[in-house]
């Protein structure tokens, strides 16, 4: 009788053994299987993924750790760019700045002293490549584009003012007298960065 009972402890620890071995096995292959990869049709999610990987170049000065020229991708901005020249100083403002503002390439960001007045010539209405921000333009500057006099430049300051910056430059034909022909003439001379 001892013996079937030493047989019986004995088969039902192996089980016991197998089973757990067996648990085990399997909860680590279902860990490991990768996941289904659903396709998804392309948006424009995909067109920015594609520019971020694209680099531009930045000069970062004023009272930053690290002030230089700095490589960043298309999409960063300008907190980013003040982390890579080292962070603020303890006498830099950095909330004179817009730290969640895109940074465009050929863009000098200046942080300035803590107290110090920004003059607004230094926030750029240019891109670095000759384009308007229309985003930031004054009227004075708006009127240096093809097919805008001071009438076009102050309705465009006044949309801009009323209706917050514009996402796309193909926005600026919802401002009064832009439309499709003055466009053309100025779609390669503006941005919206």
């Amino acid at each position: 009788m001892e013996l079937d009972k030493e047989k019986i402890i004995a088969t039902i620890l192996i089980l016991t053994i197998v089973s757990v071995f067996g648990v085990v096995n399997w909860y680590r292959s279902y860990r490991n299987q990768e996941q289904p990869i659903i396709e998804k049709e392309a948006t424009l999610d995909e067109d920015k993924d594609e520019k971020l990987d694209e680099k531009i170049i930045i000069h970062v000065t004023g009272f930053v750790n690290n002030p230089g020229v700095y490589q960043l991708n298309e999409g960063d901005r300008v907190i980013d760019a003040i982390n890579k020249a080292g962070g603020v100083l303890e006498e830099g403002d950095k909330n004179a700045l817009n730290l969640a503002a895109y940074v465009y390439d050929g863009e000098k960001i200046t942080v300035p002293k803590l107290g110090e007045e920004i003059d607004q010539k230094d926030i750029s209405a240019s891109d670095g490549r000759g384009r308007v921000n229309i985003n930031r333009a004054t009227v004075e500057e708006l009127t240096n584009l093809n097919g805008i006099g001071d009438a076009r430049a102050e309705a465009i300051v006044q949309f801009r003012e009323e209706n917050g910056n514009f996402k796309s430059k193909e926005d600026i034909k919802q401002v009064a007298g832009i439309g499709p022909a003055i466009y053309d003439q100025i779609k390669d001379e503006i941005t919206v960065r």
